[in-house]
């Protein structure tokens, strides 16, 4: 226990016998036995010295008022009033007067036992503050309410009844509160009552009012607390002994037993002092004023006066009573600049007991709302800051050894308190300065971003002992401030290699990323980096800045594992996309032409890039491997085949693939299924594309291979004659000669004579078994597709001696396909003749819409009038323009 108050004596060996006290400002108001009521004027010259330094004058007495005793004063200062209860009667006196003369008793309170007051503070219409008060008084078994208006109390209500003759009464807000023989009870003005709990052993009840409107209520050896609404507090105050009346003085609880005072503090409820051998029988506080009680016995007057709050807080401080130190720093007279910092200083102190004590989630949240420097309360923790940093910094006692579940608990703690403030610190420029759990002048950190490094870093080394799952999604933050040193160092003592990579990709150190994934890669499959896909999503990620870095760090990957390596340059994502293909075509074809296809084919087809080199290049190199594979027989050139993109495939160009010609030309081969898939794509491209320069490809077509390509290719450039030359007189491939008129007739312009070409050449050649025409072979391309080769070409090319039976089907498919067009025609004619009918009727219409012009009418590119020889064109939405400068807008 440590002196709150010192006690003085005032007055004593008073002549008088003291029945009741209050006092205001430095006023004592005394009620005696004999009917005075006196006021005295204690002034103080001093605190803790002796007794002369203070003085004590009578300054105003009332010796006729009443001969019975004043058993209860209450001194209003805001009215100047003072009430008393003497002879069963409720008087106001007025204070102004030099004998506080009686300004009115109260109506109707002959019999009071005992009054209590309720005072409020109202703002006036004219802003002005005004008290209210009222007034409850106790007349036997009822309850009498009034309020002050007029220099008088009148009735606020109707009567409250009660079960028994009231002891002890206190009115706050809209309840009264009630001490009756053995019970309490609490009364709303509106005449509602509720029973609380029983006295107890105590004599007399004793009730009394704090300021937050709670109430006070003794029940044996404690003080119970209780709100306007009835319901009890957990807190309680215990005596030695039951008290007979209890004082507020904020942040104490003055409390009178029988042969002492003593003080106990609010939260926390202890026992602060107890000032022995006095016999008090009065206690009061003073009006408005904290740190000063009157305490009275019937013949002498003590005052008990706050020590100084400097005085005070060392002794708090070191009986770790920091809430109630907190509380006394607020209350005192300092400057508001030092008084902040004195509540810091006390406060820090207590998170830093908070912590010793294991209870590590209140101390964080006092650090935090006391903006601690995050260095000082990392360094409570065990290795989370560099010694040579640490040892600068002092703390009040020595730190707890945390372990186990201990540093568990405290490293979840600061990981909570280190993201709060990360978050605070990322929306606030300045750097946090509060006060620090150490002595003054300890070493601190000044910047915004020395705090956020070290509190990056502190947090992935918990994460470390914690849960390090959550290191990577630290270090992955765009805005993480780890310390590249000092985390890598961590990182690796801890064999975290994934969050290394991480920490190096974040910081842009990519050569040293990746330079770690080749050595885990290379050295076993078995690592945490083992897997080579590592490297290909860490390369794909870089985009065009790093092309150089890019290609470096590919070689090994596309050399190990080609097909998963092209991917490195083939992936649908946009940093891989926007990269320099003719660079990486040309890396490619350097140092891996293998995969210089895949690489096109997916180039083209996936990303429809339209550059005839690209094009070019793949329809080249399908020839190159067509080649090596139909006359070089190297089949096994094209083991990276698995790298090569799908095709979409189409129902003609399946059928073009399946010719006889193609299955001839491809069984030569010892193995044949590359062959033909090449082929298959070559001819596909042949058949799609539109950038591809095909008169540059003819020229790297070898005389005695793709015959058939090169016929398609001749196709795509309209020589129809030479590309059916191939077919007929090279490759012997009717049937593939005529699939090809079938689909240039209907895919090329240039192609509705491919027929005819077909005709001349089947007329022209000769059998040289029998020396007879492909006679049999043209009447047969003359019957099926007849509806294509116009009637008179055919009939001019074929021989006269050909039987006009022979052509009965074709001529039947010729008149009715000009019989078809004629009636097309005539319909086409029709419908043109109805629309230039529509057409001519509208411009008759639009000639006869006459035009007025006005001197108003102003034309709308030169805003000047129109004369009677100006020519001028109406717009369409009617405005009107000069022809001139109609014209000059055209050729605009």
């Amino acid at each position: 226990m440590h002196e709150a108050y010192e006690c003085k004596t005032v007055l004593q060996k008073l002549p008088l016998h003291i029945e009741s006290i209050d006092a205001y400002d430095e006023k004592l108001v005394v009620g005696t036995r004999q009917g005075n009521l006196l006021i005295y004027e204690v002034k103080s010259n001093g605190i803790g010295l002796e007794e002369s330094d203070s003085s004590v004058q009578l300054v105003k007495s009332n010796k006729f008022f009443s001969k019975k005793p004043i058993i209860q004063v209450k001194v209003v200062p805001e009215q100047e009033i003072l009430i008393s209860l003497s002879d069963g009667v409720v008087n106001v006196h007025d204070l102004g007067g030099a004998s506080m003369p009686l300004i009115s008793s109260v109506k109707n309170s002959k019999g009071a036992l005992v009054f209590s007051t309720n005072i409020n503070t109202e703002i006036s219409l004219t802003g002005e503050k005004a008290a209210v008060i009222r007034l409850v008084v106790a007349v036997k078994r009822k309850l009498q309410l009034y309020y002050w208006k007029s220099r008088e109390f009148k009735e606020l209500g109707p009567e409250l009844l009660l079960p028994d003759t009231p002891r002890s009464i206190e009115w706050n807000d809209e309840s009264i509160c009630v001490g009756i023989r053995g019970e309490y009870l609490l009364l709303r003005t509106n005449g509602d009552k509720k029973e609380l709990f029983f006295t107890g052993r105590i004599p007399e009840p004793t009730v009394s009012s704090l300021s937050d409107g709670r109430f006070v209520l003794s029940k044996d050896d404690m003080s119970i607390f209780v709100g306007p609404d009835g319901i009890s507090f957990e807190e309680k105050v215990k005596w030695k002994e039951p008290p007979s009346s209890v004082v507020e003085d904020s942040p104490y609880l003055v409390g009178v037993l029988p042969d002492s005072l003593e003080v106990h503090s609010f939260e926390p409820w202890i026992q602060i002092q107890s000032v022995e051998a006095i016999k008090v029988k009065h206690l009061c506080s003073v009006t408005g004023k904290r740190g000063v009680l009157f305490a009275a016995s019937p013949s002498q007057i003590w005052r008990l006066t706050s020590i100084p709050v400097h005085v005070q807080l060392p002794a708090l401080m070191s009986e770790k009573l920091f809430g109630l130190a907190t509380k006394l720093a607020t209350m005192s007279d300092e400057p508001p600049e030092v008084l902040k910092n004195q509540i810091q200083r006390i406060q820090s102190i207590q998170a830093f007991d908070f912590f010793c004590q294991r209870n590590f989630k209140d101390a964080m949240t006092l650090f935090l709302q006391l903006e601690t420097d995050p260095s000082h309360v990392i360094g409570l923790y065990p290795d989370l800051l560099p010694e040579s940093y640490r040892s600068k910094i002092q703390y009040p006692e020595e730190l707890p050894f945390l372990q186990g579940k201990d540093l568990e608990n405290a490293l979840a703690a600061l990981i909570e308190y280190l993201t709060e403030i990360r978050r605070s610190l990322q929306g606030n420029v300045k750097s946090l300065s509060g006060p620090s759990p150490g002595s003054e002048g300890t070493h601190g950190v000044k910047t915004k971003k020395q705090l956020l490094q070290i509190i990056d870093t502190t947090l992935l080394k918990c994460y470390l002992k914690t849960n390090d799952a959550l290191i990577a999604s630290l270090l992955r933050l765009k805005d993480n401030y780890c310390h590249l040193e000092e985390t890598e160092q961590v990182l690796i003592r801890y064999s975290k290699w994934g969050e290394l990579v991480i920490l190096y990709q974040n910081k842009g150190l990519h050569r040293k990323a990746l330079e770690l994934l080749k050595e885990q890669a290379l050295k076993s499959p078995d690592l945490p980096l083992g897997n080579h896909m590592r490297t290909v999503s860490y390369l794909q990620q870089l985009g065009c800045e790093n092309l150089d870095l890019i290609l470096e760090f590919s070689d090994w990957v596309l050399c190990a594992h080609p097909s998963e390596g092209l991917k490195i340059f083939t992936e649908d994502v946009q940093e891989v996309e926007y990269l320099p293909r003719g660079k990486i075509l040309d890396y490619l074809m350097r140092l891996h032409p293998h995969l210089v296809l895949p690489y096109l084919e997916h180039v083209i087809y996936s990303w429809e890039d339209t550059s005839t080199l690209f094009h070019n290049k793949l329809a080249i190199g399908y020839i190159d491997r067509i080649t090596r594979l139909a006359i070089g027989n190297q089949p096994g050139f094209l083991s990276d085949f698995v790298g090569l993109s799908p095709i979409p495939d189409s129902e003609e160009f399946k059928s073009m693939c399946s010719s006889p010609s193609s299955v001839t030309s491809l069984t030569s081969a010892s193995d044949s299924s590359p062959l033909i898939e090449y082929k298959r794509r070559f001819q596909f491209l042949i058949e799609t594309s539109s950038y591809c320069s095909w008169e540059a490809v003819l020229t790297h077509i070898p005389k005695d291979v793709l015959q058939e390509e090169r016929a398609f290719i001749l196709g795509r450039l309209g020589r129809h004659k030479e590309a059916l030359s191939i077919f007929v007189n090279t490759l012997n491939d009717l049937q593939g000669a005529e699939k090809y008129c079938s689909r240039e007739y209907v895919a090329s312009s240039n192609g509705k004579d491919v027929y005819v070409i077909l005709l001349k050449f089947l007329l022209d050649l000769k059998d040289g078994s029998d020396g007879q025409s492909y006679l049999e072979e043209a009447l047969r391309l003359v019957d099926s597709a007849g509806h294509r080769i116009r009637p008179e070409m055919a009939l001019s090319l074929l021989p006269d001696g050909v039987p006009v039976e022979h052509l009965r089907e074709y001529l039947i498919q010729a008149l009715n396909s000009c019989g078809s067009e004629r009636n097309l025609m005539t319909l086409l004619r029709g419908l043109l003749q109805a629309d230039f009918l529509v057409l001519k009727h509208q411009k008759s219409s639009i000639e006869s819409t006459k035009i007025f012009l006005k001197e108003t009418n102003l034309c709308c590119l030169c805003q000047k009038k129109f004369t009677n020889q100006s020519a001028f064109v109406r717009l369409p939405k009617g405005l009107l323009m000069h022809y001139s400068c109609h014209q000059q807008s055209i050729q605009q």
